[in-house]
Formats: structure tokens, sequence, C-alpha cells
């Protein structure tokens, strides 16, 4: 059918988080000295898709509206690094793991497109991208074992969605 168009393939999705915090250390009714921390998640998904881009309206005309779906499940390897840094200025390096998971992506762009010209269009719309089964910044303090340096939480998922606007030029 013109109107939808099934679509699978490879994909690449990079997630990277860092949460940082500011705590001052010292006597009662003191300020004291800030000591700064930093929780950092890195995730590189890779792994297959499936998909369909289906034709909302389109009479022929330079405007057109269309809707595109994908969902797939990709191999996480994922890190997190937590380390500090004093008020003397001095690094710390308190933990870091990594580990492999699998991961959810799934994600619908709403878009309408006018053709400019025949080589140029302007396209806008609204974005909802949906990843489950990551490493997010927020998770990891209850996670890590400063005993042994490491320890990871690794199962978070992530929302994002917003405005999209783009100009497209095609040959």
């Amino acid at each position: 059918c013109g109107w939808l168009t099934w679509l699978a393939g490879f994909r690449w999705v990079g997630l990277d988080e860092e949460m940082n915090l500011t705590a001052r250390i010292g006597t009662p009714g003191n300020y004291g000295h800030p000591f700064y921390y930093t929780y950092a998640t890195r995730n590189d998904l890779y792994g297959g898709q499936i998909g369909a881009a289906v034709t909302l309206w389109d009479r022929c005309g330079p405007l057109r509206a269309n809707c595109l779906t994908r969902a797939g499940l990709y191999g996480n390897t994922a890190s997190n690094q937590y380390d500090g840094v004093g008020s003397n200025g001095h690094y710390v390096l308190m933990s870091t793991d990594q580990s492999t998971t699998t991961a959810f992506v799934g994600d619908v762009n709403l878009t309408a497109t006018y053709q400019l010209t025949e080589h140029i269009a302007l396209q806008g719309g609204y974005q909802l991208l949906w990843i489950e089964g990551v490493a997010v910044a927020g998770d990891q303090p209850m996670a890590i074992d400063l005993d042994h340096h490491n320890g990871m939480a690794g199962n978070g998922g992530v929302f994002y969605h917003g405005a999209m606007a783009s100009i497209n030029v095609t040959w």
C-alpha cells in the first residue's frame, strides 16, 4: 500500500548522563568546605528494530503528514563512574563498573512536511523516545559498593519527548 511502508534494520543508540552533587563538609554552624561528586553513566545500544512509516495525510500537494514508529531489542554495553573533587582540588576515583544487558528502544515521530521546492522541504513535528534497561545516573548512588569500588544499576529507563524542526535538502 502506498500509505504504509514496513521498516526493519540495525540501529545504534548512545545515552550518556551525568549527575553532579555538591556537599559541604564542616562543623555545625559553619558552611564547611565543598566537595563535588559526579555520577556518570554511558550506554551504547546496538540492535535490530522493526517499524512502520505511515502516511497520515497527502493530497499530492506540497503539504503532507507522516507517522514513523520503531521498536527493537538491543544489546547494551553500560558503564558508570563515581568520582569526587575535594576543596583541596584533589581528584578521587571512588568507583567504576560496567555490564552488558538487554535493552528496549521504542520511538514515535509525528511530522508535517511542506515541500518548498523540488529539493528543499520544511519539516516540524513531535517525537517520543522510550529507552528501558539502561544505566541512569540518578540510580547509581544506591547501587555503588564503596567497599569494593564497584556496583552499578543497569535496569533504569528514560522517556524523552519534544518538538522538532528541520530543513531537509535532497538530491
